[in-house]
């Protein structure tokens, strides 16, 4: 959390999306984690489809997708 409140703290770095992942899927960790400045939230684990969605909506764009499933 303190990595994000000093992110959101600089000017110069206010606008850098962070996305946190953790194995802590409470409510209360997502809250803190939003309200601390995260971008955007997933618990572990993580979907690949829901991890490129997440990065897509974070960078403003459609990343091209693999024809098959990467290992």
């Amino acid at each position: 959390y303190e990595l994000m409140v000093q992110l959101r703290q600089s000017p110069s770095r206010r606008r850098i999306p962070v996305m946190v992942v953790t194995s802590r899927a409470g409510a209360k960790h997502r809250d803190r984690a939003l309200k601390e400045g995260a971008s955007a939230f997933l618990t572990k684990p993580v979907q690949e489809d829901q991890l490129i969605a997440a990065v897509e909506q974070l960078i403003g764009t459609e990343a091209p997708r693999p024809a098959a499933p990467v290992a």
